[in-house]
């Protein structure tokens, strides 16, 4: 496994192994594996959708057997943070297990979170992104179960902490299997990465205890830590000797990092003696009133050299409340002796993957990572012949994705005439008719059915006005703007269930918040918010929340962002809602009116994750599913 390609060949060693895994109990694969995983999420909706998609895997035999997955919601109440999730997680691993949780390995993915980044993964969660690689299609899930499996091995009873949005490609070496290296016995036991100083300010930074005695030539090395920095200036990785001299800059595997480097973090261990302190902490803490985030609040308490003075910082809370500080301060005393090591991957890369420009970044650009990790861009698709009235039908063959486009399409069912390109990504859609996606565009949960007919209205380029609608929509190819976000959500309405197709730019901001006076001014679709509103032909009022805005008092109530406005009107069908995002993207980059939206219910993304129907959304996924693998199987 030396040499340039190392990564490569380690990794593919990773993915077949836990292909193996899949479908087996562990006495079958003969493999060490977790003994109990958890998966955090936000809330009882987000947690009903988790359980029934990691059932489904589980019915499919796409997981390991007898490994028990639990999916822990956090409680009712203010955010929690990730820190705080693992508070809940614990807690409940004690009522499950009692004693026995100490004689356990366990793999806690923090998979909570509303995905502001990445909206396609709001919904169902991002543990349940679709990875381009696999038998059928993997999904973040089989991505985190496959990643840390030789590190198993080497670790104790304890609790290995991880993100769902993220990858980790690395390659032990030699080393990585000769030598002696481990997790701690007791503790907490990190995994670090060599970084640019760039990315080090937006991580969490390692000091290492001597970096004189770092071989950044071996692939894995164990070194104490003295202490964590979060996101640190320049300045403050120099003063704190965290920054590795450039003539040690010579890592395995091809590895170049220009100029200074700095460890960064990733996932993280605890042994179980950390675990009793945390548990012993909650008796008396319980509950959790406030943000707590397990690599701020967690690994910032750890070291000598470790101080308190962040916990009055706080620039990173999404709303801080007044148990904050105190708590910080308590969970600094509790974890202040307690130790910390380091595992320098040297030759590993940290991959975050949690954003739409970082999803088509890496999905369609980044060759070396996509090689890496076994990545395709035609994964379990089906190519349908298409036949036109005025034309032969298409001659059946070996289909390949490269015959009309270089995208990225997973998990689809479209024509063959359909047009994907490079930057562009198409994931769970289902088109009867030819579709030409955009430039730089995410197209996902998407459906369209020929049975619609359609208009030239706004610029949909179906029909001619002048057959008045009545030419089949399955004649001319659906074209698909440039540089949107396309998302279909099911949603209830009256226990009815509905349908509303998100529709954003790839570089418009959902979190960024203004008073709600001011709603009008937020950047959208490349226009505004009142540009919306008037090709819409809707009062600014339609959009806002009901408790933001202007009071009777001229009383200013609450921030406002494109995450709470009421942008996305509600349709009867997945093609109806597809269509009608279509008519308002034409309608507002023309300076156009759509007056279709006029008479419509209007619901926010914020809305969407309160009254979404998960049931309907992994039925469509499932029926798609079954269609593509009748017939690739056949």
């Amino acid at each position: 496994m030396e040499g340039k390609n190392g990564i490569e060949e380690h990794m593919s060693t990773i993915m077949k192994q836990y292909e193996s895994m899949r479908g087996r109990k562990r006495a079958d694969h003969g493999k060490e594996f977790w003994d109990v995983i958890v998966i955090t999420a936000g809330d009882e909706d987000q947690k009903e959708a988790f359980v029934a998609q990691i059932e489904s895997k589980l019915s499919r035999n796409e997981l390991p057997l007898d490994c028990p997955i639990h999916v822990v919601a956090d409680p009712p109440g203010p955010k929690l943070g990730n820190g705080g999730s693992t508070f809940t997680s614990l807690q409940f691993l004690e009522n499950e297990y009692k004693e026995d949780l100490y004689q356990k390995r366990v793999l806690l993915i923090n998979a909570g979170g509303q995905s502001k980044r990445m909206p396609s993964t709001s919904v169902l969660g991002k543990i349940s992104a679709p990875i381009p690689s696999g038998n059928h299609l993997y999904q973040m899930l089989d991505v985190k179960l496959a990643t840390y499996l030789p590190l198993i091995p080497r670790m104790p009873n304890g609790v290995f902490i991880c993100c769902a949005d993220d990858f980790l490609v690395y390659n032990l070496g030699k080393e990585g299997f000769d030598e002696d290296w481990g997790f701690a016995k007791s503790g907490f036991t990190a995994l670090a990465h060599p970084s640019s100083l760039v990315l080090g300010m937006k991580h969490g930074v390692y000091v290492v205890k001597s970096l004189d005695e770092v071989d950044t030539s071996l692939h894995i090395q164990q070194s104490d830590c003295m202490q964590v920095l979060q996101k640190p200036s320049l300045q403050a990785m120099e003063t704190n000797g965290a920054i590795l001299n450039s003539k040690k800059l010579k890592f395995p595997d091809g590895i170049v990092i220009k100029g200074s480097a700095a460890y960064t973090d990733s996932a993280f261990f605890f042994s179980m003696d950390v675990t009793a302190k945390f548990l012993k902490f909650l008796k008396v803490n319980s509950p959790i009133t406030c943000e707590i985030d397990a690599y701020g609040d967690f690994l910032q308490a750890l070291g000598p050299k470790a101080t308190i003075e962040y916990t009055k910082h706080s620039p990173n809370v999404t709303t801080p409340t007044p148990s904050l500080i105190p708590t910080r301060e308590k969970v600094f005393h509790l974890l202040k002796d307690t130790s910390i090591q380091l595992l320098l991957m040297n030759s590993s890369k940290f991959i975050h993957i949690g954003t739409t420009k970082e999803y088509i970044h890496h999905y369609c650009f980044h060759s070396q990572f996509q090689q890496e990790m076994s990545l395709r861009k035609d994964v379990f698709n089906r190519w349908t012949d298409e036949e036109d009235e005025d034309d032969e039908p298409v001659a059946k063959k070996k289909f390949k994705l490269s015959d009309v486009s270089t995208g990225c399409v997973m998990h689809c069912m479209l024509p063959q005439k359909s047009f994907v390109p490079e930057n562009s990504i198409l994931e769970y859609c289902r088109f009867d008719v030819p579709v030409h996606i955009g430039q730089n565009a995410i197209v996902s949960n998407c459906s369209f059915k020929k049975s619609m007919r359609v208009e030239k209205t706004n610029g949909l380029s179906m029909t001619d006005k002048k057959t008045n609608g009545d030419v089949s929509a399955s004649n001319l190819p659906l074209k698909l703007p440039h540089n949107v976000f396309l998302h279909t959500v099911s949603m209830h309405q009256d226990n009815v269930t509905k349908y509303v197709t998100v529709l954003f730019r790839i570089d418009d901001d959902l979190k960024k918040a203004i008073p709600g006076s001011k709603a009008e001014q937020l950047p959208l679709l490349g226009a505004t918010v009142e540009d919306f509103c008037k090709s819409c032909c809707i009062d600014i009022a339609r959009i806002l929340p009901s408790s933001n805005g202007i009071n009777g008092k001229g009383e200013e109530i609450g921030p406002v962002s494109l995450w709470t406005l009421r942008l996305h009107p509600v349709t009867d069908s997945m093609t109806e809602s597809l269509k009608l995002a279509l008519q308002i993207h034409s309608a507002l980059t023309k300076r156009e009116k759509v007056e279709a939206v006029k008479e419509r219910k209007l619901v926010s993304m914020d809305g969407l994750m309160r009254s979404k129907d998960v049931q309907d959304m992994l039925k469509f996924r499932n029926d798609l599913y079954h269609e593509i693998k009748l017939a690739t199987s056949s």
